[in-house]
Protein backbone atom coordinates (compact mmCIF):
# COMPACT_ATOMS: atom_id res chain seq x y z
CA UNK A 1 0.00 0.00 0.00
CA UNK A 2 1.07 3.65 -1.01
CA UNK A 3 2.43 5.65 1.37
CA UNK A 4 0.03 7.91 1.45
CA UNK A 5 -2.56 5.98 1.85
CA UNK A 6 -1.27 4.76 5.04
CA UNK A 7 -1.52 8.05 6.16
CA UNK A 8 -4.86 8.91 5.56
CA UNK A 9 -5.86 5.06 7.45
CA UNK A 10 -4.10 6.53 10.17
CA UNK A 11 -5.48 10.36 10.25
CA UNK A 12 -9.21 8.40 9.62
CA UNK A 13 -8.38 6.32 12.62
CA UNK A 14 -7.99 8.90 14.89
CA UNK A 15 -10.50 11.00 13.99
CA UNK A 16 -13.47 8.94 14.37
CA UNK A 17 -11.86 7.78 18.06
CA UNK A 18 -11.90 11.54 19.03
CA UNK A 19 -15.75 11.89 17.87
CA UNK A 20 -16.68 8.86 19.60
CA UNK A 21 -15.55 10.92 23.45
CA UNK A 22 -16.74 14.03 22.37
CA UNK A 23 -12.91 15.67 21.53
CA UNK A 24 -12.58 17.58 19.20
CA UNK A 25 -9.68 17.17 16.83
CA UNK A 26 -7.46 19.71 17.67
CA UNK A 27 -7.99 18.52 21.93
CA UNK A 28 -7.02 15.04 20.51
CA UNK A 29 -3.91 16.39 19.02
CA UNK A 30 -2.66 18.80 22.36
CA UNK A 31 -3.56 15.78 24.94
CA UNK A 32 -1.38 13.28 22.59
CA UNK A 33 1.76 16.22 22.64
CA UNK A 34 1.77 16.88 26.38
CA UNK A 35 2.56 14.20 29.16
CA UNK A 36 0.70 13.56 32.12
CA UNK A 37 2.56 15.80 35.49
CA UNK A 38 5.06 14.05 37.39
CA UNK A 39 3.17 13.40 41.03
CA UNK A 40 4.98 14.84 43.60
CA UNK A 41 6.35 12.95 46.73
CA UNK A 42 4.30 13.66 50.24
CA UNK A 43 5.75 15.96 52.67
CA UNK A 44 7.90 13.70 55.45
CA UNK A 45 5.75 13.04 59.09
CA UNK A 46 6.65 13.43 61.98
CA UNK A 47 7.57 9.84 63.39
CA UNK A 48 8.44 9.00 66.85
CA UNK A 49 12.14 9.15 66.53
CA UNK A 50 12.03 12.31 65.10
CA UNK A 51 10.59 13.46 68.38
CA UNK A 52 13.02 11.32 70.66
CA UNK A 53 15.86 12.97 68.86
CA UNK A 54 14.86 16.65 68.84
CA UNK A 55 13.86 15.93 72.90
CA UNK A 56 17.65 14.38 73.19
CA UNK A 57 19.15 17.36 71.67
CA UNK A 58 17.68 20.06 73.30
CA UNK A 59 18.47 18.49 76.28
CA UNK A 60 22.17 18.79 75.25
CA UNK A 61 21.99 22.23 74.36
CA UNK A 62 20.29 23.14 77.96
CA UNK A 63 22.81 21.35 79.58
CA UNK A 64 25.38 23.04 77.62
CA UNK A 65 24.02 26.66 78.50
CA UNK A 66 24.10 25.57 81.94
CA UNK A 67 27.41 24.65 82.02
CA UNK A 68 29.01 28.08 80.07
CA UNK A 69 26.33 29.90 82.60
CA UNK A 70 28.35 28.75 85.30
CA UNK A 71 31.61 28.96 84.06
CA UNK A 72 30.93 32.47 83.28
CA UNK A 73 30.04 33.18 87.05
CA UNK A 74 32.86 31.90 88.19
CA UNK A 75 35.50 33.74 85.72
CA UNK A 76 33.14 37.13 86.74
CA UNK A 77 33.93 35.69 90.51
CA UNK A 78 37.45 35.69 89.80
CA UNK A 79 37.74 39.35 87.89
CA UNK A 80 36.03 40.84 90.64
CA UNK A 81 38.45 39.43 93.29
CA UNK A 82 41.29 40.74 90.77
CA UNK A 83 39.94 43.69 90.70
CA UNK A 84 39.11 44.11 94.49
CA UNK A 85 42.79 43.38 94.63
CA UNK A 86 44.63 45.19 92.69
CA UNK A 87 42.66 48.33 93.54
CA UNK A 88 43.09 47.69 97.14
CA UNK A 89 47.15 47.59 96.26
CA UNK A 90 46.85 50.53 94.17
CA UNK A 91 45.72 52.49 97.31
CA UNK A 92 47.93 51.19 99.77
CA UNK A 93 50.67 52.35 96.86
CA UNK A 94 49.09 55.72 96.83
CA UNK A 95 48.93 56.31 100.83
CA UNK A 96 52.93 55.31 100.95
CA UNK A 97 53.46 57.52 97.57
CA UNK A 98 51.28 60.18 98.78
CA UNK A 99 53.74 59.51 102.54
CA UNK A 100 56.60 60.50 100.94
CA UNK A 101 55.78 63.26 98.67
CA UNK A 102 54.47 65.37 101.87
CA UNK A 103 57.66 64.22 103.94
CA UNK A 104 59.34 65.57 100.72
CA UNK A 105 57.67 68.78 100.90
CA UNK A 106 58.43 69.48 104.76
CA UNK A 107 61.44 68.87 103.86
CA UNK A 108 62.82 70.18 100.81
CA UNK A 109 62.80 74.22 100.63
CA UNK A 110 60.13 75.76 97.81
CA UNK A 111 61.28 78.49 95.61
CA UNK A 112 58.43 79.96 93.38
CA UNK A 113 59.74 81.70 90.22
CA UNK A 114 57.15 84.32 88.78
CA UNK A 115 57.27 86.29 85.13
CA UNK A 116 55.22 89.56 84.90
CA UNK A 117 54.01 91.42 81.44
CA UNK A 118 53.78 88.30 79.38
CA UNK A 119 52.94 86.42 77.19
CA UNK A 120 55.79 87.19 74.67
CA UNK A 121 57.33 85.76 71.44
CA UNK A 122 59.95 84.67 74.64
CA UNK A 123 57.70 82.29 76.78
CA UNK A 124 57.49 79.43 74.85
CA UNK A 125 61.67 79.16 75.59
CA UNK A 126 60.75 79.84 78.41
CA UNK A 127 58.31 77.17 79.03
CA UNK A 128 60.66 74.62 76.71
CA UNK A 129 63.34 75.25 80.40
CA UNK A 130 60.58 75.17 82.57
CA UNK A 131 59.17 71.34 80.98
CA UNK A 132 62.96 69.93 80.29
CA UNK A 133 63.48 70.27 84.17
CA UNK A 134 60.25 69.27 85.46
CA UNK A 135 59.93 72.52 86.91
CA UNK A 136 56.64 75.36 87.71
CA UNK A 137 56.36 78.58 87.51
CA UNK A 138 53.76 81.08 87.97
CA UNK A 139 52.91 83.37 85.31
CA UNK A 140 51.12 87.38 85.62
CA UNK A 141 49.92 88.15 82.70
CA UNK A 142 48.70 91.33 81.11
CA UNK A 143 44.71 90.79 80.23
CA UNK A 144 45.68 92.47 76.53
CA UNK A 145 48.02 90.44 75.76
CA UNK A 146 46.41 87.05 76.70
CA UNK A 147 44.21 86.26 73.34
CA UNK A 148 46.94 87.49 71.14
CA UNK A 149 49.13 84.58 72.43
CA UNK A 150 46.62 81.64 73.50
CA UNK A 151 48.25 78.86 72.34
CA UNK A 152 51.37 79.95 74.70
CA UNK A 153 48.75 80.63 77.37
CA UNK A 154 46.97 77.36 76.86
CA UNK A 155 50.30 75.35 76.85
CA UNK A 156 51.40 77.05 80.45
CA UNK A 157 48.46 75.31 81.64
CA UNK A 158 49.02 72.18 80.18
CA UNK A 159 52.60 72.10 81.68
CA UNK A 160 51.39 72.36 85.25
CA UNK A 161 52.65 75.73 85.39
CA UNK A 162 49.76 78.86 87.09
CA UNK A 163 48.41 81.93 85.49
CA UNK A 164 47.05 84.81 87.51
CA UNK A 165 46.42 88.33 86.45
CA UNK A 166 48.59 91.45 86.59
CA UNK A 167 46.34 94.28 85.40
CA UNK A 168 44.69 94.93 82.00
CA UNK A 169 47.54 96.77 80.63
CA UNK A 170 49.96 97.89 83.40
CA UNK A 171 48.44 100.92 84.81
CA UNK A 172 49.39 102.25 88.36
CA UNK A 173 47.15 100.96 90.94
CA UNK A 174 47.14 103.31 93.40
CA UNK A 175 46.01 106.12 90.74
CA UNK A 176 43.35 104.68 89.77
CA UNK A 177 39.31 104.85 91.04
CA UNK A 178 37.88 101.39 92.54
CA UNK A 179 36.07 101.02 89.65
CA UNK A 180 38.60 101.12 87.68
CA UNK A 181 40.75 98.58 89.75
CA UNK A 182 37.99 96.36 89.59
CA UNK A 183 37.78 96.42 85.72
CA UNK A 184 41.40 95.57 85.49
CA UNK A 185 41.43 92.46 87.57
CA UNK A 186 37.90 90.96 86.30
CA UNK A 187 38.79 91.75 82.47
CA UNK A 188 41.83 89.84 82.96
CA UNK A 189 40.68 87.24 84.73
CA UNK A 190 37.77 86.65 82.41
CA UNK A 191 40.42 86.73 79.74
CA UNK A 192 42.56 83.91 81.07
CA UNK A 193 39.41 81.52 81.63
CA UNK A 194 38.22 82.44 78.03
CA UNK A 195 41.50 81.06 77.07
CA UNK A 196 41.92 78.24 79.17
CA UNK A 197 38.76 76.81 80.18
CA UNK A 198 39.75 77.90 83.93
CA UNK A 199 39.03 80.10 86.28
CA UNK A 200 42.65 81.82 87.31
CA UNK A 201 43.21 81.56 91.13
CA UNK A 202 42.00 84.46 92.71
CA UNK A 203 45.40 86.46 93.18
CA UNK A 204 46.88 89.46 91.18
CA UNK A 205 49.57 91.24 91.36
CA UNK A 206 49.46 94.95 90.87
CA UNK A 207 51.69 96.60 88.17
CA UNK A 208 55.00 98.35 90.14
CA UNK A 209 54.17 95.78 93.16
CA UNK A 210 52.31 99.51 93.85
CA UNK A 211 49.73 99.12 96.49
CA UNK A 212 47.21 101.56 98.82
CA UNK A 213 44.23 101.68 100.50
CA UNK A 214 42.35 101.64 97.44
CA UNK A 215 43.65 98.34 96.01
CA UNK A 216 43.51 96.64 99.21
CA UNK A 217 39.85 97.40 99.45
CA UNK A 218 39.06 96.21 96.01
CA UNK A 219 40.87 93.22 96.79
CA UNK A 220 38.92 92.23 100.19
CA UNK A 221 35.83 92.95 98.23
CA UNK A 222 36.71 90.37 95.57
CA UNK A 223 37.88 87.99 97.72
CA UNK A 224 41.72 88.10 95.97
CA UNK A 225 45.06 88.11 97.95
CA UNK A 226 47.87 90.18 96.49
CA UNK A 227 51.11 88.95 95.16
CA UNK A 228 54.52 90.51 95.67
CA UNK A 229 57.67 89.29 96.19
CA UNK A 230 60.54 88.85 98.45
CA UNK A 231 63.18 89.43 95.98
CA UNK A 232 63.43 91.48 92.68
CA UNK A 233 65.73 89.93 90.20
CA UNK A 234 66.21 93.26 88.78
CA UNK A 235 66.05 91.81 85.14
CA UNK A 236 64.19 94.94 83.81
CA UNK A 237 67.71 96.88 85.44
CA UNK A 238 70.74 94.33 84.23
CA UNK A 239 69.66 93.05 80.86
CA UNK A 240 72.71 89.91 81.66
CA UNK A 241 71.66 86.68 81.83
CA UNK A 242 75.38 86.07 84.22
CA UNK A 243 74.18 88.76 86.61
CA UNK A 244 70.12 87.82 86.56
CA UNK A 245 71.74 84.29 87.60
CA UNK A 246 74.23 85.08 90.21
CA UNK A 247 71.72 87.59 91.97
CA UNK A 248 69.34 84.59 92.10
CA UNK A 249 71.51 82.72 93.54
CA UNK A 250 72.92 84.87 96.16
CA UNK A 251 69.76 85.98 97.82
CA UNK A 252 67.48 82.93 97.45
CA UNK A 253 66.37 81.56 100.65
CA UNK A 254 63.12 78.74 101.29
CA UNK A 255 60.12 80.24 100.52
CA UNK A 256 61.37 82.86 98.37
CA UNK A 257 59.25 84.46 95.84
CA UNK A 258 61.34 85.84 92.78
CA UNK A 259 60.03 88.40 90.16
CA UNK A 260 61.11 88.78 86.74
CA UNK A 261 59.39 89.19 83.46
CA UNK A 262 59.59 86.82 79.87
CA UNK A 263 60.20 89.70 77.64
CA UNK A 264 63.75 90.00 78.11
CA UNK A 265 65.97 87.77 76.31
CA UNK A 266 68.36 87.88 79.51
CA UNK A 267 65.90 86.65 81.34
CA UNK A 268 65.29 83.45 79.32
CA UNK A 269 69.38 83.02 79.16
CA UNK A 270 69.25 83.23 83.00
CA UNK A 271 66.80 80.88 83.49
CA UNK A 272 68.97 78.10 81.24
CA UNK A 273 71.48 78.46 84.48
CA UNK A 274 69.08 78.88 87.20
CA UNK A 275 66.43 76.78 86.95
CA UNK A 276 68.61 73.39 87.01
CA UNK A 277 71.52 75.40 89.38
CA UNK A 278 67.85 75.23 92.11
CA UNK A 279 67.24 72.17 91.47
CA UNK A 280 70.76 70.77 92.31
CA UNK A 281 70.67 72.72 95.34
CA UNK A 282 67.30 70.84 96.32
CA UNK A 283 64.69 73.43 96.05
CA UNK A 284 61.56 72.64 94.71
CA UNK A 285 59.99 74.92 91.78
CA UNK A 286 56.30 75.34 92.83
CA UNK A 287 53.86 77.67 91.81
CA UNK A 288 52.68 80.57 93.88
CA UNK A 289 49.53 79.02 95.51
CA UNK A 290 51.88 75.98 96.41
CA UNK A 291 54.26 77.98 98.28
CA UNK A 292 51.05 79.86 99.73
CA UNK A 293 49.40 77.16 100.94
CA UNK A 294 52.25 75.70 102.60
CA UNK A 295 53.49 78.75 104.19
CA UNK A 296 50.41 81.09 104.60
CA UNK A 297 47.74 78.18 104.96
CA UNK A 298 46.07 79.24 101.81
CA UNK A 299 45.33 82.95 100.36
CA UNK A 300 43.32 85.75 102.42
CA UNK A 301 41.53 88.22 100.76
CA UNK A 302 42.79 91.14 101.39
CA UNK A 303 46.07 90.10 102.34
CA UNK A 304 49.52 90.98 100.92
CA UNK A 305 51.26 87.92 100.34
CA UNK A 306 55.28 88.17 99.48
CA UNK A 307 56.93 84.80 100.26
CA UNK A 308 59.03 84.65 103.82
CA UNK A 309 62.04 86.93 103.82
CA UNK A 310 65.48 85.53 105.96
CA UNK A 311 64.39 84.22 109.32
CA UNK A 312 60.69 83.35 108.75
CA UNK A 313 59.65 79.87 109.53
CA UNK A 314 55.99 80.78 108.22
CA UNK A 315 54.42 84.20 107.09
CA UNK A 316 50.97 85.52 107.67
CA UNK A 317 49.12 87.69 105.54
CA UNK A 318 46.61 89.75 107.59
CA UNK A 319 45.06 92.85 105.45
CA UNK A 320 45.24 96.50 106.62
CA UNK A 321 42.21 97.62 105.00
Amino acid sequence: MPKFRILLLFAGILLITACADNYTPAMALVEVEHETPPILPEEPQETAEFRQLFALLSEYVSAFNETISAEMQEITTIYNAVIIECETELMKAYEEIKEIEEIRVVRSPMVALTFDDGPSYLTDILLDILEEHDAKATFFVLGNRVENWQETVQRMVENGNEIAGHSWNHQNFTRLSEAAITSQILDTSAAIERVTGFPPPPIFRAPYGALNHTTRRVAYNLGYGMVNWTMDALDWQYRDASIIHARIMRYVINGSVVVMHDIHHATIEAMRQTIPALIEQGYMLVTITELLDYFYGGILPGGEHRGLRPGETERAATPHL
